[in-house]
């Protein structure tokens, strides 16, 4: 039996066998799950997870169990019980890039990449921890994930190949910065990856963040790959950080892309930028503005989505779940192995990476308490967002932003950002 996490070795070497319906039996695993799960220790969910267990060994005609296993069983049992299924993953094939963007959110880069066995580990954990759900999503992220493109060909290539019998209809999307991009990464993918872009605009608005190493501009890197891409992804999306001394063109900026054949634009604010009340005024209305261009290039039929106006006002309005899929559906998976909430809170770096850690590769989860929190916390409207009217667009926002910043409590910035984004969508809707 594959062992799927740790604490079991810490508690028992022996190898003693018992009936699984003897009183015995119960103890142990009541003493399990004091050591495992303090934070979900109750009398309720105790005496569940005991019936569940008989029931799952009684359906696999197990009558005895060795004490060792009793561990790992209860493990798996309880990620399925008190757990969803996961159902998309961010492999980080790499933490090293070849840029140096002032607002990147990853704090401290390592330079690691991820080997073939770390990611073929991997998506197998993944393929197990996601049961009967059949739509999986992979995104391959860094640092620059091209910089390790020839693990990301083989995972695809390994997964398509054991694949065949699992009832699995696994896609593909790869965020990169496209400095990296030429004819054979863009003829593998083609059919099989969507590329997501890392670009902010024209030229002057684009170099003013996103540079080289040794400082230079970037867009002349990524310009010219632009319409190699389009030729074989009909759909291509494009993340645009934007920033207080950017965005009084952001307007422009998602027009000129447009122009040059993106027409999928994710609008993402840096949330570390010294955003004042003029800034702010500033991002509504470059957002009014985008709003009207949007809905004019949708009543000529254009083929263009901009996210966050595509959103349906009260979106979520029958669904009381905070924040994103961090630590539920999805997680993160390092260049070394170790699962995270998400690829924001491995970003964050330092002792964090230790703190958060959800588990690893060779032991599968180790933090059923961590995720429990992000679960939780999921669940629950914070006292802050009781009374908002614009709670069901925002969800409280980002979980890590919240987590880390301020201990899991609403950031004024994160908070005034979203409410400007809700009333926009808002002003877009009653546009039409």
């Amino acid at each position: 039996m594959e062992v799927q996490g740790v604490y079991y070795k810490k508690i028992t070497n022996k190898r003693i066998n018992i009936e699984t319906h003897s009183e015995e039996f119960e103890k142990q695993v009541l003493n399990y799950l004091k050591f495992l799960f303090p934070e979900n220790y109750s009398h309720q969910n105790n005496l569940r997870v005991i019936s569940e267990m008989r029931r799952l060994l009684k359906r696999e005609d197990i009558h005895r169990i060795c004490v060792n296993d009793i561990a790992q069983i209860l493990i798996r049992l309880f990620s399925k019980l008190y757990f969803p299924e996961l159902t998309t993953i961010e492999l980080l094939v790499t933490e090293s890039c070849n840029l140096k963007c002032d607002y990147c959110f990853v704090r401290k880069k390592r330079f690691k990449n991820m080997t073939f066995e770390i990611g073929q580990k991997a998506i197998e954990f993944f393929f197990n921890q996601s049961e009967n759900s059949h739509d999986l999503e992979i995104s391959f992220m860094g640092g620059e994930p091209l910089l390790n493109f020839a693990i990301i060909e083989k995972i695809i290539r390994y997964i398509e190949n054991r694949n065949g019998d699992s009832g699995k209809n696994v896609g593909y999307s790869l965020t990169t910065n496209g400095t990296l991009l030429n004819d054979n990464i863009i003829s593998f993918a083609k059919d099989r990856m969507k590329f997501l872009l890392s670009i902010d605009g024209d030229e002057e608005t684009h170099n003013k963040h996103r540079k080289t190493i040794s400082g230079e501009g970037s867009f002349h890197l990524i310009i010219n790959n632009i319409e190699k891409l389009k030729q074989s992804q009909r759909w291509l999306g494009s993340r645009i950080t934007v920033y207080p001394d950017t965005v009084k063109n952001l307007k422009y900026n998602i027009s000129y892309l447009f122009d040059l054949g993106i027409n999928q634009f994710i609008v993402g604010p840096s949330f570390g930028a010294p955003w004042s009340r003029d800034s702010l005024n500033l991002l509504e209305e470059q957002l009014k503005a985008l709003a009207c261009f949007y809905a004019k290039m949708k009543k000529e039929n254009a083929s263009i989505r901009i996210r966050f106006l595509d959103e349906p006002i009260n979106k979520n309005s029958n669904n009381n779940i905070f924040g994103c899929q961090a630590a539920r559906n999805g997680i993160s998976i390092s260049s070394d192995g170790f699962f995270y909430p998400c690829s924001m809170t491995f970003g964050l770096g330092g002792p964090y990476l230790q703190k958060y850690c959800l588990g690893n590769i060779n032991d599968g989860w180790t933090r059923f308490d961590l995720r429990d929190e992000f679960v939780q916390k999921s669940g629950q409207k914070f006292p802050f967002c009781n009374d908002c009217e614009r709670f069901d667009f925002c969800k409280g926002f980002c979980p890590a932003h919240l987590f880390f910043e301020n201990d899991f409590s609403i950031n004024n910035i994160s908070c005034t950002i979203s409410r400007i984004f809700s009333r926009v969508n808002k002003y877009y809707h009653e546009l039409n």
